[in-house]
């Protein structure tokens, strides 16, 4: 017998099991952030997936990034990195306080999320050079 808020009935029939077939990712990781935590880095963060939001086995993260040319010189070209098992990438060697864009895209073994949206940023900055009192 089973029992609810209504009292005892007899217990339903088994439903039908159903198996979805592995994809490649509905969405790309939310929560994307690109700034710098020191002078010459550009810290790229982002919100990691769950293991059902990556539709299949084998998530990571593509991430790319390149460096904005505010005086309409033209963009740099986007750099590519592959990162398994963690949440942010760390570029190093950058100029002080420069314009980033950035984008992170999820990735499994069948193929590549949605086309990620591009997240504007900026390295990091130098120290102060006079210091403001508070």
């Amino acid at each position: 017998l089973a029992r609810n808020l209504v009292g005892y009935s007899a217990p339903s029939r088994p439903s039908k099991q159903y198996r979805t077939n592995p994809a490649a990712p509905d969405v790309n990781p939310s929560d994307v952030v690109a700034a710098g935590t020191d002078h010459n880095n550009l810290v790229i963060s982002w919100k990691p997936m769950t293991g059902l939001q990556s539709n299949g086995p084998g998530l990571r993260y593509r991430v790319l990034w390149r460096r904005r040319d505010p005086d309409g010189g033209g963009d740099h070209d986007w750099s590519e990195e592959t990162v398994v098992n963690a949440s942010r990438h760390v570029v190093t060697e950058t100029p002080t306080y420069a314009p980033y864009e950035v984008r992170v895209q999820a990735v499994n073994d069948y193929g590549g999320g949605p086309e990620p949206r591009v997240v504007p940023g900026f390295s990091g900055e130098d120290r102060e050079l006079f210091p403001v009192p508070v």
